[in-house]
């Protein structure tokens, strides 16, 4: 099958005409799951109200390829779940699967080993830290990063997965093309370029609030552990957890502080049965087994997010200087002395013979000839006053340290 097939299409253009009533019926059916599973002449009959004849005449009448060609304008792929080769059967697993998946940043839809990331968007400084650990040492042990791009552990996960240089996977409640909220954009570009997004709605659409649990499903699917770090006791997170145990998948949790709001929903959690994740090889013994695969060691882990930031900033550049001859800094033109000048780049030797006055630990400039001695010893040339080094031809003895910069002795 070359692309989605007319009947999935519809089925998500469907979705899109009845968003904003989707969020009020959710009351009255008790559970976004339950609605979601009607099949489209059910939802249009329990939606469309007044619209519904307007609805259905549209149904029929349906063409799919502006639906195409929307698609090929973004940039994006889409696989409908008729497409058995394509579509990921893990998503088969939940009762109200997606009609079409649609990919942006890549063609297929394969996590491999996957483990989603979430939790409270008002994180504390302490929660962010620990999902930005777990996601970079989860991406170093070749685990896909899965996570929903919302603000506070969402995205510390998301950065974390990418500052290690692994795959992460963005689950996103509007159009795959969509960055939302609008001030991760920069995050989402870095996702596209290293990992990939998905929806399960069309380019272009801007979520509504059913979107974000309809979401959560689709990240529950497609990790074999979901991890909470933090969450209130309301929290989307634990939507998410939820479903992952009624799809039979493990579900964990970093313990907080029981004086901390944002902790009651883990503590919960854990209370309940959930795993007690401590750290990366926590969360990799429950994917792999037992010593299955070993946490690989992580250089930022005990560095404050500042000196991290530095850290990373700096082995950036000397990386780039390393590959790139480039963007090396090409070296300066060599220049002649006079008599008002200090240390320059290049001058001649000393005298045969000749010894400098050095301050104890003092040490030339790497990429200075012995002439030019560090400013705090030395601070001028002895060619830029007109004087002799000790040793030189026609110097006299003298027990006289040489004169600071400034001075007038």
């Amino acid at each position: 099958m070359s692309g989605p097939c007319r009947a999935c299409l519809r089925r998500t253009w469907l979705l899109t005409e009845l968003s904003e009533h989707i969020a009020r019926a959710r009351e009255r059916f008790g559970s976004l799951d339950s609605l979601l599973a009607l099949d489209d002449r059910e939802l249009v009959a329990a939606l469309g109200g007044r619209r519904a004849g307007e609805i259905v005449a549209g149904w029929l009448e349906f063409d799919p390829e502006p639906a195409r060609r929307r698609l090929r304008g973004a940039g994006m792929t889409a696989v409908c779940r008729h497409d058995r080769n394509r579509y990921p059967a893990v998503l088969g697993d939940i009762p109200d699967p997606p009609a079409v998946i649609h990919l942006a940043g890549t063609e297929e839809l394969d996590p491999g080993p996957a483990a989603a990331v979430v939790g409270a968007r008002r994180a504390t400084p302490y929660g962010l830290e620990v999902a930005r650990m777990l996601g970079r040492g989860l991406a170093a042990a070749g685990v896909t990063v899965v996570s929903g791009m919302a603000l506070g552990i969402d995205s510390a996960a998301h950065e974390g997965a990418l500052e290690a240089g692994g795959a992460t996977l963005a689950v996103l409640a509007g159009g795959a093309d969509v960055p939302y909220p609008p001030s991760k954009r920069r995050l989402h570009r870095r996702v596209l370029a290293a990992g990939y997004a998905v929806s399960e709605l069309p380019p272009g659409f801007r979520p509504r609030r059913w979107c974000f649990p309809a979401r959560n499903r689709l990240i529950a699917a497609l990790s074999q552990l979901t991890l909470v770090v933090e969450a209130a006791e309301r929290s989307g997170a634990l939507i998410t957890a939820r479903l992952a145990r009624e799809l039979g998948r493990e579900v964990g949790a970093v313990p907080g502080p029981i004086t901390s709001s944002r902790s009651r929903g883990v503590n919960d959690l854990l209370h309940d049965g959930a795993h007690v994740v401590r750290d990366v090889q926590d969360v990799l013994d429950l994917l792999f087994g037992a010593g299955g695969r070993s946490a690989p060691a992580d250089r930022c882990e005990r560095l404050e997010p500042a000196l991290r930031r530095v850290l990373d900033e700096v082995a950036g550049v000397a990386t780039r200087w390393t590959r790139s001859p480039a963007a090396r800094p090409r070296p300066r033109r060599p220049w002649s002395p006079s008599p008002s000048s200090s240390c320059w780049d290049s001058c001649a030797a000393p005298p045969a013979g000749a010894t400098w006055p050095r301050a104890e630990g003092c040490r030339p400039f790497p990429n200075l000839p012995e002439a030019c001695m560090h400013p705090q010893a030395l601070p001028v040339c002895w060619r830029s006053r007109g004087r002799t080094p000790a040793g030189a031809p026609g110097s006299r003895p003298t027990s006289r340290r040489w004169p600071a910069a400034g001075s007038t002795g």
